[in-house]
């Protein structure tokens, strides 16, 4: 994975309306969360082969978008924050997304933003959501199968079970509480994902940041050495 983790992907991700009304004490959990993910998706990607730029995933997988990557994207192409609002984005409900397919796609199946993509773009198929973050099986995502192939033998090791076991002592009542609480978010914001993206069932695990990285110790341990 080439892509560092920069401060303009901190401040994209707080800048989400999401989170205007969500307690300080959470926010920095949600922080340190995300930093400590990160270096684990790293890993991830590292062992898994990261990306395969197939495309797919860009036809009719929309994109939400904050005012923070609109910036960075307007800056790429040296356009004004309103033609790329204009041109590329769209409301849809409370949220701005890039329109479906992706606008930026282009005919060989390459990004014409690469460097400038959102931050969802760059850890697909590993999502970020607030205190957690998902992992996305879809069956047309070459990257994601592999990871699902991987994941598929992590669940039934012993490391797995112990990483429950340790999480269910260690967190929090508050934190307990809001990860549930975003789980059943997650799963009602299916049906309110805008009309040209797919409502089929794509297989997905919600799993914390400590979770994430015993998987991706796992990975290092039993995968990385096989090869």
């Amino acid at each position: 994975m080439k892509e560092i983790l920069d401060q303009t992907d901190f401040d994209s991700y707080f800048d989400e309306p999401s989170l205007e009304n969500v307690p300080l004490s959470i926010k920095k959990q949600i922080w340190r969360i995300w930093r400590e993910g990160f270096e684990s998706i790293k890993k991830i990607f590292d062992i898994a082969g990261g990306c395969r730029c197939c495309g797919s995933c860009c036809v009719d997988m929309p994109v939400r978008i904050t005012p923070v990557e609109i910036a960075r994207i307007a800056r790429y192409l040296n356009h004004s924050v309103n033609e790329v609002f204009n041109e590329y984005c769209r409301w849809y409900e409370d949220q701005i997304y890039l329109k479906t397919p992706c606008p930026f796609l282009i005919e060989d199946k390459k990004c014409s933003i690469y460097s400038a993509r959102p931050t969802l773009c760059k850890f697909f198929p590993i999502k970020p959501i607030e205190a957690n973050f998902v992992i996305v099986f879809r069956p047309d995502c070459p990257f994601g199968q592999t990871i699902f192939q991987y994941w598929e033998k992590y669940s039934n090791s012993p490391e797995i079970k112990e990483m429950f076991e340790r999480e269910r002592k260690e967190q929090s009542s508050e934190v307990k509480e809001y990860i549930k609480k975003v789980g059943e978010e997650s799963e009602a914001e299916i049906e309110r994902l805008p009309p040209e993206a797919t409502k089929k069932s794509i297989p997905s695990i919600l799993i914390t940041s400590d979770g994430l990285e015993c998987f991706a110790d796992w990975l290092e341990k039993h995968i990385k050495l096989e090869g």
